[in-house]
């Protein structure tokens, strides 16, 4: 098995403090390496990787990019500096996999599937598979109340029960409208819990 370990020549600083360090930045490894973004009680937000480190740092800083979404929220800057450009991505992954940060997206693989999306996925697809049987079902009992109608889409036999069959027909038709709105937003439920599952 490899052991990898988080390179030893580091700087940490507050985020307000990176422009005081933008010479050490730039001069040691060449102005690269990977860096940890924090924020509050130390929580690990971003692990990112750069051949321009004070650059990337700015962008993130300043809520750049995807940034955006996550900037407002650093307080702690940590920099790894990395000598050798085919280290940077080993590093990089291997820090996403050890701090876990919230906001990365490429070369995790430790995200745990949380329970509570388990349990919401499969109640989805039990109800979704409730609401199909039951459509399933209004539209057997509307097949055998078809009224008959003529030319002029007038009732064929036109009787008080004929009448009576027709409200019924139009009752379940309505039923069978609101279950198909209902199921496409089951099915969307379902492929969105799918996709955080990776079913």
């Amino acid at each position: 098995m490899i052991e990898v370990s988080l390179p030893e020549e580091i700087i940490q600083f507050k985020r307000w403090e990176l422009v005081n360090y933008r010479y050490e930045i730039e001069t040691k490894a060449r102005n690269k390496g990977i860096y940890v973004l924090r924020g509050k009680n130390d929580k690990v937000l971003y692990v990112g990787k750069s051949i321009r480190l004070y650059k990337r740092l700015t962008d993130h800083t300043t809520g750049r990019g995807e940034s955006q979404r996550f900037s407002h929220l650093i307080e702690d800057i940590t920099v790894y500096f990395v000598a050798e450009d085919y280290e940077i991505d080993i590093y990089e992954s291997f820090a996403i996999n050890f701090f876990q940060p919230k906001f990365n997206r490429d070369k995790v693989f430790y995200r745990k599937v949380d329970e509570t999306i388990i349990i919401e996925y499969d109640e989805a697809c039990e109800l979704l598979d409730e609401k199909v049987s039951e459509r399933n079902s209004l539209k057997e009992e509307r097949k055998r109340l078809t009224p008959t109608f003529d030319v002029d889409d007038t009732l064929v036999d036109s009787e008080e029960r004929d009448h009576y069959l027709l409200g019924e027909f139009l009752r379940l038709t309505t039923c069978i409208d609101e279950l198909d709105v209902e199921i496409q937003k089951l099915r969307d439920k379902c492929k969105k819990l799918s996709l955080l599952l990776d079913v």
